[in-house]
């Protein structure tokens, strides 16, 4: 089994956790693995939280293979939400941690491979649940129930999509027509928004941004990292620092207010004034960090 995802800032992130061996790591987003394998690899015990069963199930299956189980037996995967940061953690044995390690992004097996619908590039069931054992609400649902009003905020709030009014418009014409259920019915309507095509118009952009606005309901992902961001810091030793990878404005916002006002209630050290981006030399080898923010804090 070979790895199909390369972490983001990989170095960056390292540096930033000052790993150390027998020094305990929460890695909030365990994802594949990338960025915990190597915490374990410089001696580092890791905490890693995954919310996808099947990412899970991959993850465990990956580590398993490369039978080396020194190296393995240092991460120890759980399956949960980082809403429940500070549960997950006390029931692993893993307050007074190091550090702790959020990347936001979605990893290249949720996007190829989970069926989830996340990528507008294949055509799936409309789904996006991160976790469909215990979250009951789909994207084809939002997208089929609410009314006209309610997708475009959703589309202006969590998307940012100024063409909010048009998509809404021939979505809401496509669903009287025929339900709503995989991820290349919505592509279509999106698509039928713009027809005749303008000269140049690109129609990716706004694919992306309804799509990204989707998932983030789905999973009320805006709200878990308002929730999950405390906690980080309260499972955090003195010293201990939080390093955040986003990878768009909502995300990024979010923890640039949080770790300045952590600041000025003198918890502790911003250690990024502006947040860190991937380097010309990784993105010409990973395309995916070109959106990458990385922001650190250092609690007193």
């Amino acid at each position: 089994m070979e790895p199909i995802h390369k972490s983001v800032l990989l170095k960056e992130v390292l540096n930033s956790l000052r790993v150390k061996p027998g020094e305990k790591y929460i890695d909030a987003t365990l994802g594949q693995a990338g960025h915990s394998l190597e915490i374990a690899r410089m001696g580092g015990l890791v905490l890693g939280i995954e919310a996808n069963p099947q990412t899970l199930s991959w993850v465990e299956g990956y580590l398993n293979n490369l039978k080396d189980p020194e190296l393995t037996n240092r991460i120890k995967s759980v399956r949960g939400n980082f809403r429940d940061l500070a549960r997950i953690a006390a029931g692993s044995g893993f307050n007074g941690a190091h550090g702790v390690l959020f990347d936001l992004g979605l990893s290249t097996f949720e996007l190829k491979e989970s069926g989830l619908g996340l990528s507008f590039l294949k055509d799936e069931p409309l789904d996006m649940r991160f976790d469909p054992e215990s979250q009951e609400v789909t994207a084809a649902g939002l997208i089929n129930s609410l009314d006209k009003g309610e997708l475009y905020g959703i589309f202006i709030k969590f998307g940012e999509e100024r063409d909010a009014e048009r998509i809404v418009s021939a979505i809401v014409r496509g669903r009287r027509i025929k339900k709503i259920e995989t991820s290349c019915d919505l592509v279509a309507l999106i698509d039928s928004a713009y027809q005749p095509k303008l000269p140049g118009h690109g129609l990716t952009g706004h694919l992306a941004k309804v799509f990204q606005a989707l998932r983030i309901a789905v999973n009320e992902e805006l709200e878990s990292l308002k929730d999950a961001l405390p906690q980080a810091f309260e499972v955090l030793q003195s010293g201990g620092r939080v390093c955040v990878i986003s990878f768009h404005s909502l995300e990024d916002r979010i923890v640039k207010e949080t770790f300045n006002r952590w600041a000025e209630e003198g918890l502790g050290t911003v250690l990024s004034k502006r947040p860190v981006a991937a380097g010309e030399k990784e993105l010409k080898e990973n395309r995916s960090g070109r959106s990458a923010k990385l922001r650190m804090f250092e609690k007193l």
